[in-house]
């Protein structure tokens, strides 16, 4: 049989008065005594008190002492260990008493487990129709005692990826009042042999790869892996998600990707919105600069307007121009910015070069471009919050096109368990703070009770009961229509209870919800249909 023993290295310290109270040895000597532990001779003879009796109490007292110690340490081993095991400690069994009892609405509908034989002395790996991954190491297994497992143990599992599936197998997704849990992906995993549960061993664990179907707008890159504690009644947070992104349906079946489409709206945007133009800045002659004797109406380029004294230059070598040619015609062009062309023609002679304004240094020309240069700085401010608004704004739409669309990626949860049970594959989300009172109402508007409440929320894969008490008309609720949302209920006699209309009445404040009542479910696809985004 194998040994697990909780052996404390560090034990805690014990207080003055812990050690105070077990110093009194004649009371501790008379308790032995109590207990049967006589100081007489085992030949039967009185023994004489002299020097050698008392060095014969003296012993008896030692070995009374020792043994109540031994006693007392035994008892401290024995709740250890027990203390051990039920709360799966070091050399525990992990799970032990982490029953997995779910509030299953309709039993007859909830998911069926697939059963699998493993050799537990080869161990496995698991295949799955859904492309999922069960990898189980050889001799894995104990018994509720400790005992190594031998012979074939059946494995039964089944994945909870939807809010129906999830419903129907009464999965508990709160974290709690302040904490929504979003789920990429969930596996609910228990070993048995011939009827009794297994248990993983301490040094041993399960490798997963879930692959699963998400909505594309879900973010993957930090979700996390959640455990399922009964005890606690919560999940608790196991380790990180190690996932991968195997394959993604673009909206729309575009073939362009996401930064491709970014780009192109960011570019739609600034088509819509000109970007304000910097001032011209004085310029000092230069040798670069070759001034043009030009006499151009600067009415003709807006761009130009609020500037005096403007003198056209080219950096092109001029010289080459012939100077002998009269040319009949001439015209300027705007280019971008502060660039220009300037074309002139004589019959098939035509010459085109590219010319820019220039503002020549003045003190007055640089005081006034110092206070052109703070309105402009202002209105591209301006400019850039506005095209950064209305990015973000496509960004949601893309977002929410990409639910409507039923666009999705594929991905694969990796991740180890050491214990069976329910494990999930998401995040915790802060609750809604936008929650007004809700009402509950019939078609005929008469109040109904409602025993739990449940919200499915597509856009972030998120599915939570909200309160498991008879509601008053006193909850409060935060749910948008708009956002494919979804909001149904149970009813104290577990009679099914699905909100297809919600109203906002601007005299009472509150959302009130008519819950039509659905007398009979025969099966999945009915649910389904009537849990439908």
């Amino acid at each position: 049989m194998e040994h697990n023993y909780d052996i404390k290295e560090n034990p805690p310290k014990l207080s003055s008065e812990q050690i105070s109270k077990h110093q009194n040895f004649d009371d501790l000597f008379a308790q032995f005594e109590q207990m049967g532990g006589s100081s007489q001779a085992t030949s039967g003879t009185e023994v004489a008190i002299d020097a050698t009796t008392k060095a014969a109490k003296g012993w008896i007292i030692k070995y009374g002492i020792g043994a109540l110690v031994t006693i007392a340490a035994s008892v401290v081993i024995v709740f250890m260990v027990g203390k051990t095991f039920q709360d799966g400690g070091e050399n525990g069994i992990k799970g032990l008493d982490n029953v997995i009892a779910l509030n299953t609405p309709f039993e007859t509908l909830d998911k069926p487990f697939v059963t699998k034989k493993v050799k537990t002395k080869e161990g496995a790996t698991l295949q799955y129709p859904s492309g999922s991954k069960v990898i189980i190491p050889a001799e894995a297994f104990i018994d509720k005692n400790g005992n190594p497992i031998t012979g074939d143990v059946d494995i039964e599992y089944r994945e909870l990826n939807d809010h129906v599936s999830m419903f129907l197998a009464g999965v508990p997704k709160s974290l709690n009042k302040h904490k929504q849990l979003q789920s990429s992906g969930l596996v609910h995993i228990q070993g048995y042999q011939d009827g009794e549960p297994v248990y993983l061993k301490n040094d041993k664990k399960l490798a997963i790869e879930l692959e699963n179907t998400v909505p594309n707008a879900l973010p993957t890159e930090e979700l996390k892996v959640y455990a399922f504690n009964t005890k606690e009644d919560q999940w608790q947070y196991n380790t990180d998600d190690q996932v991968e992104v195997v394959s993604v349906n673009e909206p729309n079946n575009s073939k362009e990707t996401t930064e491709e489409r970014e780009a192109k709206a960011l570019a739609s945007i600034k088509a819509k919105h000109a970007q304000p133009q910097k001032p011209l800045a004085p310029t000092k002659p230069t040798e670069s600069l070759t001034i043009l004797d030009l006499d151009i109406d600067v009415v003709e380029f807006p761009e130009l307007k609020k500037y005096n004294d403007i003198v056209w230059a080219t950096k092109e070598d001029v010289d080459a121009l012939p100077s002998t040619t009269n040319w009949t015609n001439a015209d300027i062009k705007h280019k971008s910015g502060y660039n220009y062309t300037f074309t002139i023609v004589n019959g098939d002679n035509k010459m085109v070069m590219n010319i820019l304004p220039i503002i020549p240094y003045t003190k007055k020309a640089q005081e006034a471009y110092s206070d052109q240069l703070k309105i402009y700085n202002i209105a591209l401010k301006d400019w850039q919050t506005t095209i950064d608004s209305e990015l973000a704004l496509w960004k949601t739409e893309q977002e929410t096109n990409a639910i409507a669309d039923n666009s999705t990626k594929t991905i694969i949860n990796r991740f180890s368990i050491d214990q069976f049970g329910l494990w999930n594959c998401g995040n915790a989300l802060d609750a809604s703070k936008e929650a007004i009172p809700a009402n509950f109402v019939t078609e005929d508007g008469q109040g109904i009770a409602v025993q739990q409440i449940f919200v499915a929320d597509k856009a972030n894969s998120l599915f939570y009961s909200i309160s498991d008490e008879t509601i008053d008309n006193k909850l409060e609720i935060a749910y948008n229509e708009d956002a494919q949302q979804l909001l149904w209920g149970l009813t104290p006699e577990g009679e099914l209870l699905v909100a297809h209309t919600s109203k906002h009445p601007a005299d009472g404040g509150k959302n009130t919800f008519i819950m039509q009542p659905i007398d009979v479910i025969h099966n999945e696809t009915e649910v389904r249909e009537l849990l439908v985004f």
